[in-house]
């Protein structure tokens, strides 16, 4: 209530205001309603530096001929993100007749964190499962590179940094299907798997993605595609320096 309440009033101060998403633009639309002024207000997409972020252009080739897959998922871990359902998801697919073996990986910290190491300790995930902390950004993006599949588990995004650098990477991604993930991967065509916050629909898909790791690859270059196009760091500075 309060967020809502300080955008209501910069809204009103402010000579400008910039929203992320023209997803949220529309919200704020219907929220101000009588004191929207379509002019007052800019869409600028967060955007990332692609070049520290590059093209995993080869399919992991241990990966396939060990059945071997390596999953992260890099964010905070707070309410909103849900690292725990991809902590069942392991267990749903060790369970499984599947011949893959998964290893998950975290970057992160939060007040969440030993709430997911307890989970983690209790279904006796240890060995299958990596928290690397927070990270900086060049290490981040060396983190990425041991990846085979992005999993990114939330209640709700409004632009997600981390599911950008991802898609620049051109990792295969399965996430929740939920606003601020579903615009983003799901625009004229479709640049990754969006799935209900279940820990088996998760676990099928990154089933089916291990299944049919070219195709999943073949989405992911069209995903930093369009990062390239549409995110990167320097578009997002020509739009602000136009606004200012």
């Amino acid at each position: 209530i309060r967020e809502w309440i300080f955008t209501y009033l910069s809204f009103l101060l402010a000579n400008s205001v910039v929203v992320l998403t023209l997803e949220y633009k529309n919200e704020l639309k219907k929220f101000i309603f009588k004191n929207f002024q379509e002019k007052k207000i800019f869409v600028i997409s967060n955007g990332i530096d692609v070049n520290q972020f590059p093209l995993i252009d080869k399919i992991n080739g241990n990966a396939i001929s060990n059945n071997s897959f390596n999953i992260g998922m890099a964010a905070r871990f707070t309410e909103t993100k849900m690292q725990e359902l991809l902590v069942i998801m392991l267990k749903k697919i060790r369970e499984s007749d599947t011949k893959f073996q998964i290893y998950l990986y975290f970057a992160g910290d939060g007040p969440n964190l030993k709430k997911v190491k307890d989970i983690v300790k209790e279904e006796g995930l240890e060995d299958f499962v990596t928290f690397d902390g927070l990270l900086n950004e060049n290490d981040l993006a060396n983190w990425y590179q041991k990846l085979d599949i992005y999993a990114h588990a939330s209640s709700g995004e409004t632009l997600s940094i981390s599911l950008l650098q991802a898609m620049s990477c051109g990792l295969p991604i399965v996430a929740s299907d939920v606003d601020g993930i579903t615009n983003l991967l799901k625009q004229d065509q479709e640049y990754g798997y969006c799935v209900s916050n279940d820990s088996l629909l998760f676990a099928d898909t990154v089933i089916n993605i291990c299944k049919n790791p070219f195709q999943a690859k073949e989405m992911g270059l069209k995903a930093s595609n369009l990062v390239k196009e549409k995110y990167s760091h320097t578009n997002m500075l020509e739009k602000y320096l136009s606004l200012l």
